[in-house]
């Protein structure tokens, strides 16, 4: 992300919630366990995980996938949690969306 990206994003966070609350979202982010309720999809499903995500392992995002039946997993190449429209990645999950929608 870019520093402007960065900052706003900061920004963004902090206005949201105080210290307090941030801290108990982000435990309970960590402590959530959807691993049956994944099991239970049954829409076709795609997961999208940026390689080098450095919020969230990529594990996680292939664990996620792996947990609906029939998911598809597509890995971007980036280490953005939140993918940018100024990155390489951003057109192959472009593509990708584009298939979705095509339903190939």
């Amino acid at each position: 992300a870019t520093t402007a990206q960065i900052r706003w994003f900061s920004e963004l966070q902090e206005m949201s919630t105080n210290t307090e609350n941030a801290v108990l979202l982000e435990s309970a982010f960590y402590e959530a366990d959807f691993s049956e309720l994944a099991g239970r999809i049954s829409v076709p499903t795609t997961v999208m995980h940026c390689r080098d995500d450095r919020a969230t392992p990529y594990g996680e995002g292939r664990r996620l996938a792996g947990a609906i039946p029939d998911a598809e997993f597509v890995t971007l190449e980036s280490s953005n949690h939140v993918l940018t429209e100024t990155e390489p990645a951003w057109q192959d999950f472009l593509a990708h969306l584009d298939r979705i929608r095509a339903g190939i």
